[in-house]
């Protein structure tokens, strides 16, 4: 029972050290910086898919990562890497086995494609975009455009419904950061229904409803930010070309 809780513990730390790194990294667009670029490529990377978090797994991982605290603090930190470790392979396992029972779309894909159409109508002022409509892996370069990308995690519990983290980023060629984005939702925090076995009857009728409404509240989220991080304005009146689509 001890160790269980010092695992516990150490998860826990480990997760809030991740939050408070996540909460001082958005960075607000300059209009200036808007103003320097021709050409923005929009990319978003791999889902790896939905993540199930089910009692085995919390079981499973807690047993493999146990006798590692038993030895201290070091013991403890690899404990918790341990902990993490073996249960997100087991919540990818189950979350694939999930999505194809409840036909579940590729998160990341449609928060690209609709936050991709959005933006020219949102920021008249937004550059030429292409749109990558291909997922591209993490060593994806291009040393021409300015990247606009797009990442998700996606997490189903009982505690907490449906938990998604959105990361989107505008990166300059020069690797500069110009701005960043976490968009997060949670169903509890919006009273929406948790309990897995509610969300999962009916072939996922809820849960796909929810990841419907998770994708606009990070749509809008995104948006919103990018707005109003230096009140961008509109230049001279000009004819607005549609973002065109490619593949890899």
């Amino acid at each position: 029972m001890i160790a269980a809780k010092k695992c516990s513990c150490a998860v826990l730390v480990l997760l809030l050290l991740l939050l408070q790194g996540c909460a001082s990294q958005n960075k607000a667009l300059i209009n200036e910086d808007l103003r320097s670029i021709n050409q923005v490529r929009s990319i978003r990377y791999q889902f790896d898919g939905y993540m199930k978090e089910t009692t085995g797994a919390n079981i499973t991982s807690l047993l493999v990562a146990t006798p590692f605290m038993l030895f201290g603090a070091i013991g403890g930190g690899i404990g918790g890497a341990l902990y993490a470790s073996v249960k997100d392979s087991m919540m990818l396992s189950a979350g694939k086995e999930m999505q194809s029972k409840c036909n579940l779309p590729d998160f990341t894909e449609l928060v690209q494609k609709r936050f991709s159409e959005r933006l020219p109508q949102s920021i008249p002022a937004w550059p030429q975009m292409i749109v990558e409509t291909n997922a591209v892996d993490k060593v994806y370069e291009n040393k021409s455009d300015c990247l606009l990308s797009i990442s998700t995690r996606v997490v189903v519990s009982d505690d907490n419904g449906l938990q998604t983290q959105t990361i989107a980023q505008l990166v300059h060629p020069a690797r500069d950061v110009l701005w960043k984005k976490i968009a997060t939702y949670t169903s509890s925090e919006a009273n929406h229904p948790c309990k897995i076995e509610e969300l999962e009857a009916d072939n996922g009728k809820l849960l796909n409803e929810e990841v419907g409404y998770a994708v606009e509240k990070t749509v809008v989220a995104l948006l919103d930010h990018l707005k109003n991080g230096d009140e961008i304005k509109e230049p001279a009146p000009t004819q607005q070309s549609k973002p065109s689509e490619t593949g890899r």
